[in-house]
């Protein structure tokens, strides 16, 4: 319960103060715990915010997998907005903290865990590109890649601007741009 107490402190922190601010002793307070019960539990304060980072990628791992299970009998389209809104909007609700924490990922020693989220996030995707029948990919799995890893580095850009109407023009962009590729033919046709 203390060790929670102190994550949930420290992202308080960071989101409503900064990085400048995560301090241990800072943390420690938020937490109402002393630096001592802190440090019983994380030995730095990287250790915590890989925790936070952990927790974050853990997060949007599972939205992310809810959001497909939700749309997976859409048509292409439809499935394909709703997934990429439906991240956008999760990646905004902790802006600030995402900012941070990508700042922060290789000092926490976290690049791994966030590899293996990514790997999670395409073997979602292969395996439903893999059973519709409205897609034309040779290779699933490479073509998950590829959405995954331009849809992810789209997002994290998308989440550092405030231009709303920016960011809903990328997200229209992406779900064409990301249709025409699975599904050049019903594109064609369904634009003629």
């Amino acid at each position: 319960m203390t060790m929670d107490a102190i994550v949930v402190a420290a992202t308080r922190v960071l989101e409503r103060e900064g990085l400048a601010r995560l301090t241990t002793t800072r943390i420690a307070d938020v937490a109402g715990v002393s630096v001592g019960s802190l440090y019983q539990y994380f030995p730095n304060r990287e250790a915590i915010i890989g925790a936070i980072i952990d927790q974050q990628l853990d997060e949007m791992l599972a939205a992310f997998r809810k959001l497909v299970a939700s749309h997976r009998e859409l048509a292409l389209e439809p499935t394909i907005a709703g997934v990429l809104q439906g991240l956008f909007e999760q990646s905004r609700a902790h802006a600030r903290l995402h900012v941070w924490l990508y700042e922060e990922m290789s000092a926490a020693e976290r690049s791994e865990h966030h590899a293996r989220t990514l790997a999670a996030y395409v073997d979602a995707v292969a395996a439903v590109l893999a059973e519709r029948g409205d897609v034309v990919v040779e290779e699933p799995r490479a073509a998950a890649m590829l959405i995954v890893h331009a849809t992810h580095g789209v997002i994290r850009s998308l989440v550092r601007s405030s231009d709303a109407a920016a960011a809903a023009a990328m997200i229209r962009e992406g779900v064409r741009m990301i249709c025409r590729y699975l599904a050049p033919l019903q594109m064609r046709s369904a634009s003629a």
